[in-house]
């Protein structure tokens, strides 16, 4: 063999891996959010940074049209304008959810809510990070929990294995 011809058999052995590189990275699973993480990126005060800290999770955003009953019930409950957004991995119906949002006027404020099919591990993560809730109550099917750090307020619901935690606060 020739050594232009191992130098070019070289060169399509590199193309053909950093292609397939390419290809993983691009498939890659998003990656899972740490509560810090979720309490810093809850409390971003300007929508287009919060959009650039969520690229960081890796998660593929949601549609405008999947966000938009969402947005026309929260205009009819508050009546102001809201800057929201989505991002969603894994199947319907097995997914994890993230939304955030910043509302304008009067009832302004901003606020995200993380969605989970694991919601003992949620609440295990949110009082490892917090300490013990502010307050917490059970039922036979359900448990919230609420703590309230800096100007925050931290509501966690669980039903069955579906849990969400709400982490909102006033601009």
């Amino acid at each position: 063999m020739t050594a232009a011809l191992k130098l070019a058999r070289t060169i399509a052995t590199a193309a053909m891996v950093s292609a397939a590189s390419v290809v993983l990275s691009a498939t890659a699973a998003p990656r899972d959010i740490t509560i810090a993480e979720l309490y810093d990126f809850c409390r971003t005060p300007v929508f287009a940074e919060a959009l650039r800290k969520a690229e960081r999770f890796g998660w593929p955003r949601m549609s405008e049209a999947k966000l938009e009953n969402w947005r026309a019930s929260f205009l009819d409950y508050l009546g102001g304008p809201v800057e929201v957004s989505g991002w969603q991995r894994g199947e319907d119906g097995k997914s994890d959810a993230l939304s955030f949002w910043i509302a304008h006027g009067a009832n302004g404020h901003r606020a995200c809510v993380y969605a989970t099919h694991d919601g003992r591990a949620l609440e295990k993560a949110l009082t490892e990070t917090f300490g013990a809730p502010d307050m917490a109550e059970d039922s036979e099917i359900s448990r919230s929990a609420i703590w309230t750090r800096d100007d925050a307020e931290i509501s966690f619901m669980n039903v069955g294995t579906a849990a969400q935690v709400n982490i909102s606060s006033r601009p």
